[in-house]
């Protein structure tokens, strides 16, 4: 980021690389998340961020490096990123069934907003559908006395993810799993317009936005 503000002569604060990386999400890890427009979006940001200041800017071949003058002497401020640059971290398919998985309500909402609309409803579907069959089964391995050590074994996984899913499965009871996976069954049949019934993409918004929040939130 630095290096990009260096070559168009834009000078930036203390924090405001990482801030303006955080809101482009340059710090999504999950291999799935969409990178491909992140190095455009961050040129595009800075630009716009540097007509802010423009005319205080200094020139010449080191007017990009920040020597320690304070806010407002033509330096882009964290305040300025946060006011200016909207929020645009790439969606990660992976990311929202872990936090579905973990029962982490809001972050599931906010991950689905990013999805809807660019993935696919049947492929949330698909992917949310495994992992509660994943987790029915580890919950149903776990009652029966197996360890995480033995799911390795057991469902030929690898020790981080019989771990996780481990993890993962204690959040539910089998009964809660059940009844989420009933309700995913129910979301795909109208995804599906399965009986004719044709729904708009508002009612599907709607109705994993009432999935997640009926299913999803810990009863404990």
């Amino acid at each position: 980021m630095e290096h990009r503000a260096r070559e168009r002569g834009i000078t930036l604060g203390p924090g405001v690389a990482r801030e303006l990386a955080t809101r482009i999400g340059g710090f999504v890890n999950e291999n799935d998340a969409d990178r491909r427009q992140q190095s455009r979006i961050a040129v595009m940001e800075l630009e716009k961020l540097a007509l802010r200041h423009a005319g205080e800017q200094g020139t010449g071949a080191g007017a990009g490096n920040w020597t320690g003058d304070p806010p407002g002497n033509g330096a882009v401020t964290v305040d300025d990123v946060r006011e200016l640059v909207a929020e645009a971290v790439p969606g990660s398919v992976w990311a929202f069934v872990d936090a579905v998985a973990m029962r982490q309500r809001a972050r599931s909402l906010e991950l689905l907003e990013r999805l809807l609309g660019s993935t696919p409803e049947p492929v949330l579907l698909a992917v949310l559908h495994r992992r509660l069959r994943e987790l029915i089964e580890v919950a149903d391995r776990l009652g029966s006395g197996e360890t995480p050590g033995s799911l390795v074994r057991s469902m030929r996984l690898q020790p981080f993810r019989a771990e996780t899913l481990a993890r993962q499965a204690r959040a539910w009871t089998v009964g809660e799993l059940d009844a989420a996976l009933e309700g995913l069954l129910e979301l795909d049949a109208l995804v599906k317009g399965v009986g004719g019934a044709v729904a708009g993409d508002a009612a599907v918004r709607l109705a994993f936005d009432l999935w997640v929040a009926d299913r999803v939130a810990s009863g404990g």
